[in-house]
């Protein structure tokens, strides 16, 4: 008479509790602590969490050059340059380039449009002190904000009045053009 396995259901449960967990390990990015945790399981588990990497995109918002498109935080670890995390970022370190637009200076990228939210790179390229390297739990999009540059009612010497330029190559056109 042939005698067939019986398998306990705490061993049931813990065959699926670890299929779970290593589900949710690589593919959700959880971790086993966190499963332990929702679970409501207890226990001390000591396992490195997964740190996923979100892509930041920089919207230029219209620039003429687009500079740096995106950069990468690796969560709770910093932000980067590369998807390599070769490069990373800092407030005195590896800035991106900065975009450029035409008639407008560049004021850094912010959480919200038209320099609204927390300003996360400046105007120099590099990150500020607001930067939170766990800020983004998904990718992401950071907005560059511009200021208008007007050079309106120049006046040399009254040669030039009212002369209205709404930009800075306007503006040292004329001022080209008055001095030679």
């Amino acid at each position: 008479m042939s005698r067939k396995k019986f398998i306990s259901r705490k061993t049931f449960k813990i065959k699926h509790i670890i299929l779970y967990s290593l589900l949710c390990f690589f593919l959700l990015g959880i971790g086993f602590s966190n499963l332990v945790s929702d679970l409501g399981i207890g226990g001390n588990v000591s396992v490195l969490k997964y740190k996923p990497l979100f892509t930041i995109t920089l919207d230029n918002q219209s620039a003429t050059t687009s500079g740096t498109t995106s950069i990468y935080q690796k969560y709770s670890v910093g932000y980067f340059l590369d998807n390599n995390l070769q490069n990373q970022m800092t407030t005195s370190n590896n800035p991106i380039t900065v975009p450029t637009r035409t008639g407008y200076l560049f004021g850094g990228y912010y959480t919200g449009t038209n320099g609204s939210g927390t300003q996360y790179i400046d105007s120099t390229g590099k990150l500020t002190s607001n930067a939170s390297n766990t800020h983004f739990t998904a990718n992401d999009t950071l907005y560059a904000a511009w200021t208008r540059v007007m050079a309106e009612n120049l006046s040399f010497d009254n040669t030039i009045t009212n002369f209205n330029c709404t930009d800075v190559q306007c503006a040292l056109e004329a001022l080209k053009n008055y001095v030679s």
